[in-house]
């Protein structure tokens, strides 16, 4: 069996002609296609998650598998060795947003483009996808319309809420969609939480001291909704 595996490997393998020049071009290459995807990435990201250690995390990536594609070649053995010595590793931090996982897998391809010595193509696709990804962030493609707040008030559950918030909904908002209702101390109050869209040229701090009127001395909030990344 040995033998067998030996003989199959050696007949995969193929001829590993890799000049000095042909590593530097390789690896120059990676650099400055790693250095345009995280760049991408800087000037296109929104939201308040960015992570600068990642922005440096897609230039190693892209330079690593590029280096890795070269070392493998097209020998069969060593792609083996890899895929073992890859399955040994945990990798424990999650990524957040589906935009940081599309770069990850753009930074991987450009690293094996440039591994492979297809230079001119891995440039083409660079700039391909860059210029694919400035053009969605610049017609906001999949976002949904802004303005959407989060309202969180608590009130006397005594009291009928839906009727005396009414009035204050109709004068301010455009639109409302309730997210929950829970009772706290002890069911003595309502905490209501709502998605709200205020009406144009209405401003919150109006709309917050129109909200204490018929609350009273408890708490009211309005925040902006959880931060998307878009592109």
């Amino acid at each position: 069996m040995p033998d067998l595996l030996d003989r199959l490997a050696e007949s995969w393998k193929g001829p590993l002609s890799l000049t000095p020049t042909d590593f530097l071009v390789s690896l120059a290459c990676a650099v400055a296609c790693g250095l345009v995807v995280s760049e991408v990435y800087r000037r296109t990201h929104k939201g308040i998650d960015y992570s600068r250690p990642f922005v440096t995390v897609l230039i190693l990536v892209t330079v690593i598998v590029s280096f890795v594609t070269l070392i493998v070649g097209d020998d069969l053995a060593r792609a083996f060795t890899l895929v073992g010595a890859l399955s040994v590793v945990r990798f424990r931090t999650a990524v957040k947003e589906p935009r940081d996982l599309a770069f990850i897998f753009w930074a991987v391809g450009v690293g094996m483009g440039a591994g492979c010595r297809f230079v001119s193509l891995t440039v083409f696709f660079t700039v391909s996808v860059s210029a694919l990804v400035f053009l969605i962030a610049a017609l906001g493609y999949g976002s949904r319309e802004p303005g959407v707040k989060v309202l969180r008030l608590r009130i006397d559950s005594q009291r009928d809420h839906e009727k005396e918030l009414a009035p204050c909904f109709a004068e301010f908002l455009r639109d409302r969609r309730r997210v929950s209702v829970s009772l706290v101390r002890q069911g003595l109050l309502y905490e209501l939480v709502y998605f709200v869209r205020l009406k144009p040229r209405k401003n919150e701090q109006d709309f917050l001291a129109a909200l204490r009127k018929v609350t009273g001395d408890e708490p009211v909030s309005l925040t902006g909704r959880d931060q998307e990344a878009d592109y």
